[in-house]
């Protein structure tokens, strides 16, 4: 649903640390997991987004301390991780919830036990963990970047993360 509406996808599943520039224009959405290929890309990826592409982050349960890096290229600023229990809350004065219906999706059955924190401006952040308290955090933060977009997921898919890749979100 991050890209206009598109039914279908055709996906490539890559474990190179190098990409030539030329592949990645061929692609509208670039997912990214982990640190280790987003540094060792980062040239490339920073040209690819610049030019238009989009780019989706997503962090693995091996993420090391030094993982700021990669965000910090793109002006994100990660303040620390967070432990606890937190539930994702879709930011509703957001255009991209005017366009696209989530009623199908269980999101709260979801479970994050740990993320990332980054201070971003709220109309920069799609999603939001919240705690018991009501005190968001941000979940899944969607921003320009030269001519295109920059998608973090503050969490893993990792079950160590959250419980989200064993409850059925991914499907409408």
């Amino acid at each position: 649903k991050l890209l206009d509406n598109t039914p279908t996808v055709n996906f490539k599943v890559s474990g190179s640390k190098r990409v030539e520039k030329d592949e990645l224009k061929r692609y509208q959405l670039v997912i990214c997991i982990g640190q280790k290929a987003a540094i060792a890309l980062n040239n490339e990826f920073e040209e690819y987004v610049s030019s238009g592409g989009k780019l989706w982050f997503i962090p693995s349960s091996l993420t090391g301390d030094n993982w700021q890096r990669f965000p910090d290229y793109y002006g994100l600023k990660m303040e620390n991780k967070k432990t606890g229990k937190y539930k994702p809350k879709p930011n509703l004065k957001q255009d991209f919830f005017k366009k696209n219906n989530f009623a199908g999706y269980q999101l709260n059955k979801i479970n994050i036990k740990k993320f990332l924190n980054f201070s971003e401006k709220e109309e920069n952040v799609l999603w939001s963990f919240t705690n018991e308290s009501g005190i968001k955090f941000p979940a899944l933060i969607w921003k320009r970047y030269g001519a295109g977009r920059i998608a973090v997921f503050t969490s893993s898919f990792d079950v160590s993360w959250s419980d989200m890749a064993l409850k059925p979100v991914f499907a409408d």
